[in-house]
């Protein structure tokens, strides 16, 4: 019997449509590879924090300043970066720097005490007593059961 239909038969199209497989996974392995190396020869934000911390540890303050800087230069949103780079610039008497570091945290995350109390500390230091109140105040309201904080606020009235 013989008919005049065609008949559909999509399986023997498959092997016609799909690339092979080889390509595939070449081009797999090319994107493990990529991301791979990317991930080897940049440190990550926190192991060159580390390596900040390191030298700041070991003295070496302004090497550990130029990595905080490379860092935030990469990456404005690291908080922790500004923390300490404000830390080490206070240590350094450059309370303008550090208010500024301590500003951008606190731009970036307003409930956090410690910049508020550091950057009230360089208001204090360099006499600037009405901005280190409010700073002072403002971290008491976020964290009202520390006592240090209340000291401080008192000094900076007491000036």
């Amino acid at each position: 019997v013989q008919t005049d239909k065609l008949i559909f038969a999509p399986q023997t199209l498959y092997s016609k449509l799909e690339p092979p497989a080889g390509i595939f996974y070449f081009s797999l392995a090319i994107f493990i590879m990529s991301f791979l190396s990317l991930a080897c020869d940049s440190p990550s934000y926190e192991t060159q924090l580390n390596q900040a911390k390191k030298y700041r540890t070991q003295g070496h303050l302004q090497e550990a300043e130029q990595l905080l800087t490379e860092i935030i230069r990469t990456n404005k949103n690291y908080t922790k970066a500004f923390l300490l780079r404000g830390q080490i610039r206070e240590s350094n008497s450059e309370f303008e720097k550090a208010i500024s570091d301590y500003s951008a945290i606190i731009d970036q995350d307003s409930r956090m005490t410690q910049a508020w109390s550091l950057r009230g500390s360089c208001y204090y230091r360099i006499g600037a007593f009405r901005n280190a109140i409010q700073d002072f105040s403002k971290a008491i309201e976020l964290e009202p059961d520390n006592a240090d904080l209340y000291l401080y606020l008192g000094n900076s009235y007491g000036e």
